[in-house]
């Protein structure tokens, strides 16, 4: 695909009612970024059915049931190859079997509780639905990725020899092999058809110590699912930085805007105060003024008192004199 697993994630993580949504914001965001191809590749990716988004769900949230299932099935067909060399061990295939039936009724519990939990019906069918697409896609290599990075869109069944080789039964496979003569031991050609060689390839796992190795395509799986998880981890740490950068930088504008309304508001003040201290000067001198003056009154009064006492007593002498 050439969509980045970033892209792919934010489609089949989310919840199945957003995909078209999500999907339109994956276009948008391609061609943007000048990804025409990716961007035409997101606009033609299908909605996926309620078992697929089950299944894209599960490879995130239960990883190692899914895992289970898919090792079990590697082992299965490890086994039926081996039937092709005369090595087939019915006890090992028989656990096998076993360990692929619990490992998917494993997961189809969680599928269950899944679809219930985010409001789809968990029906006998459409828990038979997400089974079948499971076996489907787990058998073929090819489909590896997407099912253990959940990004599956399609319920297409896979065909193929890994098909053929999981329904064949390996005890009729070995009866009829075992009725031809066998050829003479010669080296083998450089056109040695793919069934001998995988075939050595089976008989050599087979000689291999009991503690199996998880199998190749699980392992880069989770190297891969750990690198994408490593990077998500850096970038949300970047985001993180970033925001806590941004946070402390409205802090710090927030903090000289309260110190600059302070500021003017202690320039106000002061401008008050000398405003303030004027107009008590001016009320001092005024004061002065009006007590100098009260003074004057009280003068001109004492002599306006004066000369009514002086006015009153030559009235007395003026009437003794008259009488």
């Amino acid at each position: 695909m050439a969509l980045p697993a970033e892209a792919l994630d934010a489609l089949y993580a989310a919840p199945l009612d957003e995909f078209v949504q999500r999907r339109n914001e994956v276009v948008r965001e391609r061609r943007a970024a000048g990804d025409v191809a990716g961007a035409a590749e997101a606009k033609a990716l299908p909605k996926p059915s309620v078992a697929v988004w089950a299944l894209n769900q599960l490879a995130r949230l239960e990883t190692e049931r899914l895992e289970a299932v898919v090792a079990a099935l590697d082992r299965q067909r490890d086994l039926q190859l081996g039937a092709l060399d005369g090595s087939l061990d019915a006890k090992a295939l028989s656990a096998a079997r076993a360990a692929e039936k619990a490992a998917v009724s494993d997961l189809l519990a969680a599928a269950e509780a899944l679809l219930v939990d985010h409001g789809h019906a968990a029906s006998r069918a459409t828990l038979d639905r997400v089974a079948r697409v499971l076996r489907a896609q787990a058998i073929d290599p090819s489909m590896r990725e997407p099912l253990l990075a959940g990004w599956l869109c399609s319920e297409e069944p896979v065909g193929g020899f890994d098909a053929a080789a999981q329904q064949i039964d390996p005890a009729l496979l070995l009866a009829a092999l075992s009725s031809q003569p066998k050829p003479k031991k010669k080296r083998a050609a450089s056109g040695d058809n793919f069934f001998a060689r995988a075939a050595r390839g089976s008989k050599r796992r087979e000689e291999a110590p009991a503690s199996e190795p998880v199998p190749s395509a699980i392992a880069s799986h989770r190297r891969r699912k750990e690198a994408r998880e490593a990077e998500l981890a850096r970038a949300e740490a970047t985001r993180r930085a970033k925001e806590a950068e941004e946070a402390r930088e409205v802090a710090l504008r927030a903090a000289e805007a309260r110190v600059a309304e302070r500021e003017a508001e202690a320039t106000a003040a002061a401008q008050a105060i000398e405003r303030l201290e004027g107009e008590v000067r001016a009320a001092e001198q005024t004061l002065d003024e009006l007590r100098r003056e009260l003074g004057s009154a009280r003068r001109r009064r004492e002599d306006v008192d004066e000369r009514l006492r002086q006015a009153r007593r030559e009235l007395a002498e003026a009437r003794v004199a008259v009488g």
